[in-house]
């Protein structure tokens, strides 16, 4: 292990930032990327340009379409121009940008555009991700309910874990000596890492309950699924047969 020291450090730190932000120049102006994210992973891209002898910084429309690959461009639109309002900087419906930008200040509406954009992009993320669990749970309960009957079953319950958080976990079936709880999961990071962590909290319960997660396919997991499986008792899909739950239902 190399030994840390002044130099290193000094020489570490300037690489590590070269590594985060990176520019390219052009006649026409600089693209810069950002060490801020969008919601799919890709950085934040400015572009700064000198038009009629004036700074504009502008963030290319990355936003707008981060939220046009969710189908969200309405949803994107109205908290960017909002954020814009609050932020003093401006949104023509595409580009978050300053069509003004004085010298001295380039870096200040470079952080401020750059947050806005990625914010605005990951509240039309969020919203998405809500839509999809809000259908995925919908179908939970009418695959349980087909199953097991509308009685044979509990929504919505809350669950005290063994670190005393409370949970909510889409639907419950209780045996007579344990009970099972199930849980839909999307490929969405906040509903993927919410269910392991709150599967692997029950697990460590005295009277652990089983844990099942159930997805829309395995497939579109993606590489969600060993963090899912690795806090399940089993990861089924959907369209599963009735069968297939009403055994991993029953084993409790």
């Amino acid at each position: 292990m190399t030994e840390v020291t002044e130099t290193n450090l000094t020489i570490s730190v300037d690489e590590a930032i070269r590594k985060l932000v990176s520019v390219q120049h052009f006649d026409a102006g600089s693209i810069v990327s950002m060490p801020v994210m969008y919601p799919s992973g890709a950085s934040v891209v400015l572009e700064i340009s000198a038009q009629a002898g004036r700074v504009r910084v502008c963030d290319r429309g990355g936003g707008y379409q981060e939220a046009e690959f969710d189908g969200a461009i309405k949803v994107y639109g109205r908290y960017a121009a909002r954020s814009a309002s609050e932020a003093g900087i401006q949104f023509n419906g595409r580009d978050l940008f300053v069509a003004d930008v004085p010298m001295d200040r380039m870096d200040g509406a470079m952080s401020v555009i750059a947050s806005c954009s990625a914010q605005a992009a990951a509240f039309c993320a969020g919203r998405v991700a809500e839509r999809h669990e809000r259908f995925a749970r919908e179908a939970l309960f009418d695959k349980l309910a087909a199953v097991f009957g509308a009685d044979g079953f509990t929504r919505d319950v809350p669950m005290i874990g063994a670190s005393k958080h409370e949970w909510h976990v889409d639907a419950v079936i209780r045996g007579d000596k344990a009970f099972t709880v199930f849980n839909s999961v999307s490929k969405a990071y906040v509903s993927a890492v919410g269910t392991a962590a709150k599967f692997h909290d029950l697990a460590r319960l005295e009277q652990a309950p089983r844990r099942i997660a159930v997805v829309s396919s395995h497939q579109d997991l993606g590489d969600w699924s060993g963090v899912i499986a690795s806090a399940s008792d089993a990861v089924i899909e959907i369209i599963d047969t009735n069968d297939r739950f009403y055994k991993v239902g029953m084993a409790a």
